[in-house]
């Protein structure tokens, strides 16, 4: 029984030891972190899967003196970038030298022109969110609708077309068996954020993130790629150019990871453009004289083009492009990007190497709301975006274009399918706030590509 005590007293005070030579981690390589709990570290810091709250506290108190700053997630060391210069030198110049962890899909960056007019093209013929609006109106009679749940539909619809020629409905069929399986995923609440930050930690990060879904579809999609090899089927959709890649020779990929893919494509797609178009709305309801100038030129351009969507329509809509990217850097769907090093890495002009195997956070929502980058920078102004307002600020400072520049194809989807919701409600109706319109926008802490948890009621009236 002694030995028993023995044993144990001798196990703890080694994972004791441990965790208190691993939070001092940082100050060991000359990098500043914040106190931590002998045995707990930094663990009542965690209270989102996205880290918004620790990174902007160490975002707030050492960008202006350090480099880089260190923190703790459980015990992992993590690196916070602070220096816009060192972010690009990562992101770009030294791109190679690191494993980019918060890339969503494999699918090449140059496909991205395709889906864009294929999202385009069946935007044409698929269900039209304005009319789902108006059939709301007439079954309500009230004006204060919520948009949110309407917009959920309508992405899921587009997607579903453009991707998959499947239409799944829900936006005439709201209570769809398909939607409401696919809803319980993506706004699934574990016991414990803490838990889920946990086994996410210590395992190849964010792949937990899309693991349920492709479980619900991966059968469907497994089942519909075989159905069009063995009828030698080839509809008009992204997939089919996926499988046409393969059959040509251009990608060795199996069925199952072309399934998996897609499946990542359509999810983190519809969870940042869901984001966006309800954050935009918001916005814009808040903000009439914006709202205005927004609407007249879409229905200009539209006029102008006969109410046909293009690509080079989309580049017509200039006041369209800055409104987007503002809600982008104002409800950023990424709060950070994550990176691993390959290889020891030194931070061009100071003393500081990083161990290879390091963490790596780049901290883009709170770049986007660093008021000495942006004036105002909790208020809404697309005009910031405009050319001559942006002179002479760092290049890296426009995270919001893409939120990350390792997902062209994915910012593309997202960009081309908020357009289009934007285009069709503004060109029939205007917004405004209703009695039961939220004080703000709150996100799920469950959900790395940061997503809205309460109903956004608007005021609907049509033009």
């Amino acid at each position: 029984m002694t030995f028993l005590w023995v044993l144990l007293f001798t196990a703890f005070s080694g994972l004791v030891a441990y965790v208190k030579v691993n939070y001092i981690y940082w100050y060991l390589l000359g990098i500043s972190q914040f106190k931590t709990n002998f045995l707990w570290g930094n663990l009542w810091h965690l209270k989102s899967y996205h880290h918004t709250e620790i990174i902007q506290k160490l975002y707030d108190t050492y960008k202006t003196t350090q480099v880089i700053a260190g923190t703790y997630i459980f015990a992992k060391p993590v690196a916070v970038v602070l220096n816009l210069n060192v972010m690009q030198r990562m992101l770009f110049e030294d791109r190679e030298k690191f494993q980019h962890q918060t890339k969503w899909t494999d699918i090449p960056d140059q496909l991205s022109k395709m889906l864009t007019a294929r999202l385009l093209q069946e935007a044409k013929g698929s269900s039209h969110l304005a009319g789902a609006i108006e059939v709301k109106l007439r079954a309500s009679r009230n004006f204060c609708v919520n948009v949110k749940e309407i917009v959920n539909h309508f992405t899921l619809d587009l997607l579903g077309l453009a991707l998959l020629s499947v239409d799944y409905k829900s936006l005439t069929q709201s209570d769809s068996d398909f939607y409401q399986k696919f809803m319980e995923h993506i706004q699934k609440k574990p016991f414990s954020v803490k838990w889920q930050i946990f086994r996410n930690v210590y395992r190849r990060p964010f792949t937990n993130d899309f693991n349920d879904i492709i479980n619900l579809l991966i059968p469907r999609l497994i089942t519909i790629i075989e159905r069009r090899q063995n009828l030698s089927l080839k509809p008009e959709d992204f997939l089919s150019i996926l499988l046409n890649e393969r059959n040509e020779g251009f990608s060795s990929q199996p069925t199952k990871d072309i399934a998996k893919q897609v499946i990542h494509l359509l999810t983190s797609s519809f969870q940042a453009s869901v984001s966006i178009i309800n954050c935009a709305l918001y916005e814009l309801a808040k903000n009439k004289q914006k709202q205005i100038l927004l609407s007249q030129e879409i229905r200009k351009v539209m006029r102008c083009n006969n109410y046909q969507l293009s690509p080079d329509v989309l580049k017509e809509l200039i006041y369209l492009k800055l409104v987007i990217k503002e809600t982008q850097r104002l409800y950023p769907p990424l709060t950070f990007l994550q990176l691993e090093a390959l290889a020891d890495y030194a931070i061009p002009k100071t003393i500081i190497t990083l161990d290879k195997g390091n963490i790596i956070y780049i901290p883009v929502q709170a770049v986007l709301h660093d008021p000495e980058i942006y004036a105002h920078s909790e208020q809404f102004q697309p005009e910031r975006f405009f050319s001559w307002f942006q002179q002479g600020k760092h290049s890296l400072s426009f995270l919001c274009d893409e939120n990350d520049p390792h997902n062209g194809i994915v910012s593309s989807s997202v960009q081309a399918i908020v357009s289009i919701a934007l285009i069709d409600l503004l060109t029939k109706y205007e917004f405004s706030l209703c009695d039961k319109s939220p004080k703000k926008i709150e996100f799920s802490k469950y959900n790395f590509i940061k997503f809205p948890t309460n109903d956004i009621y608007l005021n609907v009236k049509a033009l």
